[in-house]
């Protein structure tokens, strides 16, 4: 999927020309957003009643004692995408490796981070999967999503912006497709 068929996928979930933040009244009666916001309560649903899809269970079992497995999933935050967490603490500082499934369309997206304390307050940075430096793990998650028929969206792809649909509090114009199909976090 690129091109038209991503696109159409972002326009059935996003009213386009319809501003969430300056005319959040339209924005929320729009038949874009009530089958978005359907969505996200039919996986709330299946997340509080320990209904998750065989990949968390998956997951779990590809995680030695190298790294912990945390489940960030946050659809009270109208997140679009279950995040899973993997997590080794290392002299004092932590390597996370964020691995997010979107619920909308089979892409997945993997971010790295690091975190380091500034001004005794540890903040998490973004790094290369270059200098992530555990290709094992990488492997096994690859093939996994790959068994569950997900394919991974592309940073390319992830971080080009759509002008006309927006959602929550990202700007009209600043919205990617990493934003459509996970979380409006901007990394």
């Amino acid at each position: 999927m690129v091109g038209e068929d991503i696109l159409k996928i972002a326009y059935d979930y996003y009213p386009q020309g319809i501003n969430s933040i300056s005319d959040k009244g339209s924005y929320i009666g729009s038949n874009q957003y009530k089958a978005l916001s359907n969505e996200i309560s039919r996986h709330k649903d299946l997340l509080l009643r320990n209904k998750v899809s065989l990949f968390e269970e998956l997951l779990k079992s590809l995680v030695g004692t190298e790294f912990a497995l945390a489940d960030s999933t946050n659809f009270e935050w109208q997140d679009r995408c279950y995040t899973y967490e993997f997590v080794k603490n290392v002299d004092g500082h932590s390597l996370v490796l964020k691995l997010y499934n979107s619920i909308i369309a089979p892409f997945f997206a993997i971010r790295y981070f690091e975190s380091k304390i500034v001004k005794n307050i540890n903040r998490f940075y973004r790094i290369s999967k270059g200098e992530f430096q555990h290709g094992s793990l990488l492997q096994n998650i690859y093939s996994v999503a790959e068994a569950h028929g997900l394919k991974e969206l592309s940073n390319e792809i992830s971080e080009t912006k759509i002008s006309d649909i927006n959602f929550d509090d990202v700007q009209m114009g600043q919205f990617t497709f990493f934003n459509v199909f996970f979380t409006s976090e901007n990394f």
